[in-house]
């Protein structure tokens, strides 16, 4: 039941718990039954855990926390030494819950959790409470997904804790690793603060200059980064995320077949958004940037995404003038984009930025675009959305539903649907110049 990511399946889970209690309850039953079959914390974080993943929100962490009110509460009364007492695995459950929550209030809750920890570490009514490394990077999480003005400077502070605890007694104290300083990068990437990116940046350098191999930048690392550059406001972000970019390439750490879309995506996205308030120097290297990179994926053999296609589309919308070159690379990439089944709304809103609208209905072929939406393009170029793809990983081979439009088509719409529908290109001489990435 725990596994099954439900508020219903929390529910039965607890149910159960409750069960095993009551069996155990001296008041109810002496039996043999009652020392045979108890609850275990394994148990109970199990219970915490089918909390954490049953999608409830705060409503979910709070059900979750009073578990372990609970426990606590049982556990400093007399009478029964056989009771289950607390331990980090069950802390770290409900901090996991208040991580997963999307509550405002997630990051002080986790970290009144873990000052809890400490305090019974010296206790006499918890096993084994001392914060491990799990337990500092639920707290980093939840700040890093509360959504707080200050989310990252909070997390950062509790990163450098950590740090100079581990300096002053190595024995009792975790030392920080990847995860703990991705996620404080994760909090800086979507921070609104200003010199978001240069902290981002900073602690990306540390990571990269320090001589512990568990904290050496991966993908993500560089990732985040990116992403906090492409949302500053710092002039010629463009060019000091590829920069970055190139960077990672060239680390020894990051490995080729470790390489995804994203940090690509994110360069894109900082030449896209160099559009406002800018000179056109920085505009037209801007643009330079974005068509260098957008190929520079197939070589090295990343596929391309739907935010690459759609990022790429925003780049033309926002950097190259109207014109004949601005339409042709657009009908381009959004023909690739369809060949290979990825168009979703960002593709779709974006090509029609770039295209006039009599020219995009004559090029889709189905009648005027404004009155189309995605659900009414070809399912052929929708078929690797990431809506698809989750759904069929949920179904686990279980038959689609194919007649979601019963009665608005004649019965043979399914078999013209299941067929191929390619974009409908035109032939034209700069296309082999686009491919290239040279001389737009």
């Amino acid at each position: 039941w725990a596994q099954q990511g439900t508020w219903e399946s929390a529910e039965r889970a607890e149910l159960i718990l409750q069960r095993l209690e009551a069996m155990t309850d001296p008041t109810t039953n002496s039996g043999p039954v009652a020392k045979l079959v108890r609850p275990t914390a394994h148990s109970y974080a199990t219970v915490i855990h089918a909390w954490a993943k049953s999608g409830g929100g705060a409503d979910a962490a709070r059900r979750a926390q009073a578990i372990l009110d609970r426990l606590l509460t049982e556990t400093k009364q007399p009478g029964d030494e056989d009771a289950v007492r607390p331990d980090n695995v069950i802390f770290n459950a409900v901090i996991d819950a208040w991580a997963s929550s999307g509550d405002p209030q997630c990051g002080s809750k986790a970290v009144e959790l873990l000052r809890q920890m400490k305090d019974l570490d010296e206790g006499l009514y918890c096993d084994n409470c001392a914060p491990d490394v799990v337990t500092y990077n639920s707290v980093l999480s939840a700040w890093s997904r509360s959504g707080h003005i200050n989310s990252a400077v909070q997390a950062e502070r509790i990163l450098k804790e950590m740090i100079l605890a581990r300096k002053e007694d190595p024995e009792r104290n975790p030392a920080p690793n990847v995860i703990s300083y991705n996620t404080v990068l994760h909090a800086w990437s979507k921070s609104s603060l200003d010199g978001a990116a240069e902290r981002a940046e900073t602690l990306l350098k540390f990571m990269a200059r320090s001589d512990q191999g568990d904290i050496v930048p991966d993908v993500y690392s560089y990732s985040s980064v990116l992403d906090a550059i492409a949302k500053s406001k710092t002039p010629g972000k463009a060019l000091r995320a590829k920069s970055l970019l190139e960077h990672m390439l060239e680390s020894p750490a990051i490995k080729p077949d470790k390489l995804t879309p994203v940090p690509f995506n994110a360069v894109i996205n900082a030449a896209a958004f160099s559009a406002v308030g800018t000179c056109d120097e920085e505009r037209r290297e801007a643009l330079q940037v974005a068509v260098k990179i957008f190929p520079l994926m197939r070589s090295l053999g990343v596929e391309k995404d739907t935010i690459s296609y759609g990022t790429m589309l925003k780049a033309i919308a926002n950097l190259v003038p109207a014109g004949d070159k601005r339409y042709t690379m657009s009908l381009q990439l959004f023909a690739d984009c369809c060949d290979k089944g990825l168009v979703e709304d960002l593709v779709w809103n974006e090509v029609q930025r770039c295209v006039p609208d009599r020219m995009m209905s004559d090029h889709v072929g189905m009648g005027p675009v404004k009155s189309l939406r995605l659900r009414d393009l070809p399912r052929q170029w929708r078929r690797n959305q990431r809506s698809n793809r989750s759904r069929r990983r949920r179904t686990k081979g279980a038959p689609e539903y194919s007649k979601q439009n019963s009665g608005s088509k004649n019965n043979n719409s399914n078999n013209e649907d299941s067929q191929p529908q390619p974009f409908r290109r035109n032939v034209v001489i700069s296309e082999a110049s686009w491919q290239s990435g040279r001389d737009m």
